[in-house]
């Protein structure tokens, strides 16, 4: 019988660049197919991460798909350490958007993003997501929250009032997944939630804290969700965990 699909393995990364260690997190069903795989993660070699001066280990995640009597040369697609900077870059399997062309952004606001060195992931090739506008500040006043990707790692910028002085907050590194089909994607999402729902949905969770008023910023992956919103000038997490 022969057997297609995709097998992702995780690999720690020496100072050096050379794998020191390979493992499976994705599994392909049939004879040595997860072993082929690591065998060759393990010939990979990465340009050593010399954050600070000094080299460092960091994770890496390699893609293989396998096809009848083939194997196709593996893509890297993630990584992670406190400054990781390996050969390849995650931006060759997550979809980033410049802020420009983000429909309905207003163009001060993208300017101040391009500025930034921001990128708009978004899950799949094609998409236009994780951007809103909303009255997180008080009622009648237009905001615009924007997920910036720079160097791996995703933040939330948000524009209250203005294009001028943008907060940072709620800091996740980029890791792609595979879906059911073995589709990389970009996991995590930001969408306006309704604060009275909110209120009364997770009132438990908010007990002792202020109770959001306007509108409410909800970001979630598989395995978390987050609920941001404004009180006295600030942003407030509640964290509504998850698997992960």
């Amino acid at each position: 019988m022969r057997i297609s699909g995709i097998v992702i393995v995780q690999a720690l990364v020496g100072q050096d660049g050379t794998v020191r260690r390979a493992w499976v997190t994705q599994s392909l069903p049939g004879p040595g197919l997860d072993s082929a795989a690591v065998a060759a993660a393990r010939q990979w070699t990465f340009t050593p991460d010399t954050t600070a001066g000094r080299s460092r280990d960091f994770m890496a995640w390699m893609k293989f798909t396998f096809l009848p009597d083939t194997l196709i040369p593996p893509r890297y697609v993630g990584y992670d350490s406190a400054e990781p900077r390996p050969k390849v870059s995650v931006d060759s399997t997550v979809t980033l958007v410049p802020p420009r062309e983000i429909p309905g952004l207003p163009t001060n606001i993208a300017a101040k993003l391009e500025e930034c060195g921001c990128r708009v992931p978004q899950m799949y090739a094609g998409n236009r997501l994780n951007f809103e506008s909303g009255e997180f500040e008080r009622k009648g006043q237009v905001d615009w929250v924007v997920l910036c990707s720079r160097h791996g790692v995703s933040s939330i910028y948000s524009f209250i009032g203005g294009p001028d002085h943008p907060q940072r907050f709620a800091s996740r590194r980029d890791k792609p997944e595979p879906d059911e089909r073995g589709r990389l994607f970009y996991p995590r999402s930001i969408h306006l939630a309704d604060a009275g729902r909110v209120r009364m949905t997770h009132e438990l969770e908010l007990r002792g804290r202020p109770s959001p008023e306007h509108d409410v910023l909800h970001e979630e992956t598989p395995y978390h969700d987050w609920i941001h919103y404004r009180y006295r000038g600030k942003w407030i997490t509640l964290d509504l965990g998850g698997s992960d």
